[in-house]
C-alpha cells in the first residue's frame, strides 16, 4: 500500500525532485519523472535507471509525444561497451521526419578504447506513416526498402557484409510480387 501511495503522490507532484522506489538500491529498476498538467503528460519526461543514468527523454504536449525524442535502449549491456539510441521527432503523437537508430560501441569491456558509431536504421515518416527510402542493419546484413503511404513500395534489397546482394523482393500494392535469392561468394 505504501508503494502505491508513493507512486500516486509522485504522479500528482511533477515538481518532486527525487523518487526512489522502496526496492533495494542494488537491484535493477527504472523510474520516470514526468510533468503532469490537466491529467496529461506535459513537457519533458525523463526515464532513469537505478544508477541515475538517463535512459530516455521524451517530450509531451497534451498527453501525446511531441517534439524531439531520445531513447537509450534498456537492454544495453551494463559494461557500457555497447549502447543503442533511437532519435526522432513526433508531432501530435505521430512520428515525423527521420527516425534514426544509432549504436555506440567501444572495443574494450570497460567502455574505453576506440569508439565506433554505426547507424542501424533510418526511416522517414510523414504524418505517422513510413514514406520514402528506409535502411536497416540486422546482424551485419543491410536491408534497403522504399515505402509509400506506410506500405512497402518497389523493392527490398538485402546485402551481406561484403555488400553483395543476397535477396531482392519486389512489391506491388504492399504485397510481395517477386522474390530472388542470389548465391553468396
Amino acid at each position: 500500500a505504501d508503494d502505491k501511495e508513493e507512486t500516486e503522490e509522485y504522479k500528482t507532484d511533477p515538481l518532486k525532485e527525487q523518487y526512489v522506489p522502496s526496492c533495494k538500491k542494488n537491484t535493477w529498476y527504472v523510474y520516470k519523472k514526468t510533468p503532469i498538467a490537466n491529467r496529461h503528460e506535459e513537457g519533458t519526461s525523463i526515464t532513469y535507471n537505478h544508477k541515475g543514468d538517463t535512459l530516455a527523454m521524451a517530450r509531451y504536449k497534451n498527453g501525446k509525444l511531441h517534439g524531439d525524442q531520445l531513447y537509450l535502449f534498456s537492454d544495453y549491456d551494463q559494461s557500457n561497451q555497447v549502447r543503442k539510441f533511437l532519435i526522432g521527432t513526433f508531432n501530435d503523437g505521430k512520428p515525423t521526419g527521420k527516425q534514426v537508430l544509432v549504436e555506440k560501441r567501444y572495443n574494450t569491456a570497460v567502455g574505453g578504447g576506440k569508439l565506433k558509431m554505426d547507424t542501424l536504421a533510418v526511416v522517414n515518416y510523414i504524418d505517422g506513416k513510413r514514406e520514402g527510402n528506409a535502411r536497416y542493419k540486422i546482424n551485419y546484413y543491410t536491408y534497403s526498402i522504399s515505402f509509400a503511404n506506410d506500405l512497402p513500395d518497389s523493392e527490398l534489397i538485402i546485402k551481406n557484409p561484403k555488400k553483395e546482394t543476397t535477396q531482392r523482393f519486389t512489391f506491388n500494392s504492399g504485397y510481395v510480387d517477386q522474390m530472388q535469392h542470389f548465391k553468396e561468394n
